[in-house]
């Protein structure tokens, strides 16, 4: 039984524990060019939260197969995360906000569409990271965002229902996939326009220090 009490918080990665949008541009831009395919920064600023083949599709303009597609998303990660390692772009706020929710006695979770291994070295590089340690990856689920999966499990490994959960997320398909789950959410303009995640959020900030367990408490009441 889940106490009536206990409350949760899901943290995205990409735009939320980390500002990884320009590490991502540059690890994509290599990966395509050794397949000679120059890709678009208009095409690129639609795939955040997004699962791997909607990403390659929208960026390349065409569907691989899957061993190509396991080759690609493998190389982009390794890309990526050697890049974060080079000069790791915290988000502001992010190591007190977690410091704070975890000692008024939230409960924890990161839900990503990213790899293990990229998350272990985010978690790794922040102060505070050490109290994440429940964590929905994506070879944890099927189906990527706009669908509820990923934070569905995430809730489910924490022993608390979505109506007593806040999603904190940075993209619109993350905040499709909390709505559709009947999560709460608080969305920071980080990758996307307020205009754009307003309507899809129930609390917007610009920043992560605008956010405290009172004011996420009041989005759960």
């Amino acid at each position: 039984m889940v106490e009536s009490d206990d409350k949760a918080v899901i943290f995205d990665m990409d735009g939320v524990l980390v500002d990884s949008m320009g590490v991502h541009w540059k690890a994509w831009q290599e990966v395509f060019a050794r397949r000679g395919v120059t890709i678009s920064p208009r095409d690129f600023e639609k795939t955040p939260g997004l699962c791997a083949r909607p990403v390659l599709r929208m960026l390349a303009g065409r569907d691989y197969d899957e061993a190509e597609t396991k080759a690609i998303v493998r190389e982009q990660a390794e890309a990526a995360q050697r890049l974060l390692r080079d000069d790791f772009p915290k988000m502001p706020g992010i190591d007190e906000l977690i410091r704070r929710l975890d000692e008024a006695g939230w409960k924890m979770a990161v839900g990503t569409s990213g790899p293990i291994e990229t998350i272990r070295l985010v978690l790794d590089r922040l102060d505070e990271g050490h109290r994440l340690t429940t964590l929905v990856v994506a070879a944890d689920v099927t189906r990527g965002k706009p669908h509820p999966e990923v934070f569905l499990k995430a809730a489910e490994k924490l022993g608390v229902s979505p109506a007593r959960s806040v999603v904190v997320e940075d993209s619109v398909a993350g905040l499709e996939a909390a709505r559709a789950g009947g999560f709460k959410s608080a969305a920071i303009t980080s990758t996307f326009p307020a205009d754009t995640l307003r309507p899809l959020a129930d609390l917007l900030v610009e920043s992560l220090r605008e956010l405290s367990p009172a004011i996420l408490e009041r989005l759960i009441r």
